[in-house]
């Protein structure tokens, strides 16, 4: 905890930071007061509050914490889904026109087209015109799709039933590496489905290096964007479960095939 006069200094630094004289002075209440209530601040949310200082710098444990969920989130990015999740979920597995991690994080563009040899596989491969797509894209983490696409994609299937959507309607799922958001647009132009629900492992973060998200898209094309999608984020075990996500996820995708839009056109 920190004492008063750490936090008027704290405080001072920052005002002067805003161009407020140095001396203003720290307010009179606050929870910063009350140790109970900062405890169950600290408790209430994974941000860093409350973590401990030694002078102007943080103890050994917390900056040790911060290292450890610094390295997992760069880990993240660099990860390689495994092959073996690949066939256990029966995606076929694409590529974009990036080469390597390095050219994905700098050329985003790359990330939304598929290679040549990929696109020309979806056409051999896939089903076309199909009432639902599905898209898994590694993102920026793959760790995020690995801890979460299996039992997303299992809910997703299950709830279909019971929201009177026949599974059939299903496309030939796909897994795309090294991959954007946009890269749907193109392969809705090839498939031509009614909707393409899209998983994506989310950049990660000092919370978490396993979020992921599903991009919901009405009939997706070359011109869709980023308003035309349809978001649900923070799917992991700490925001929201993958199997609740996925059970969720058919009842929008059965609002957006009844509605056929999708995006800011949809009315929730």
């Amino acid at each position: 905890m920190l004492t008063e006069q750490e936090l008027k200094a704290i405080v001072a630094d920052v005002l002067a930071g805003l161009g407020h004289r140095a001396e203003a002075p720290i307010p009179a209440d606050g929870p910063w007061r009350d140790p109970q209530a900062m405890a169950e601040l600290a408790a209430a949310t994974p941000a860093r509050i409350q973590i401990g200082r030694a002078g102007a710098r943080y103890d050994t444990e917390s900056w040790l914490r911060f290292r450890i969920d610094h390295a997992a989130a760069r880990d993240a990015i660099f990860h390689e889904v495994r092959t073996d999740l690949l066939d256990e979920l029966g995606l076929l597995p694409l590529t974009t026109q990036v080469t390597d991690r390095h050219e994905y994080l700098v050329r985003p563009d790359l990330g939304r087209l598929l290679s040549p040899e990929s696109a020309l596989l979806v056409r051999e491969r896939c089903r076309a015109s199909a009432t639902i797509q599905l898209v898994v894209v590694d993102g920026l983490s793959g760790v995020a799709i690995e801890a979460n696409a299996g039992d997303f994609l299992r809910a997703f299937g299950d709830a279909l039933r019971l929201e009177g959507l026949d599974p059939s309607a299903l496309g030939d799922p796909v897994f795309v590496q090294m991959g954007r958001v946009a890269v749907m647009n193109q392969i809705g132009e090839v498939l031509q489905p009614e909707l393409i629900i899209e998983l994506v492992g989310e950049r990660p973060g000092l919370v978490t290096a396993e979020s992921m998200s599903a991009y919901f898209c009405y009939r997706p094309c070359a011109q869709s964007i980023e308003s035309d999608r349809t978001l649900i984020s923070n799917i992991h075990r700490g925001g929201i479960p993958a199997a609740e996500a996925g059970a969720h996820s058919a009842r929008l995708a059965k609002r957006i095939l009844e509605t056929k839009v999708s995006g800011v056109k949809l009315a929730l």
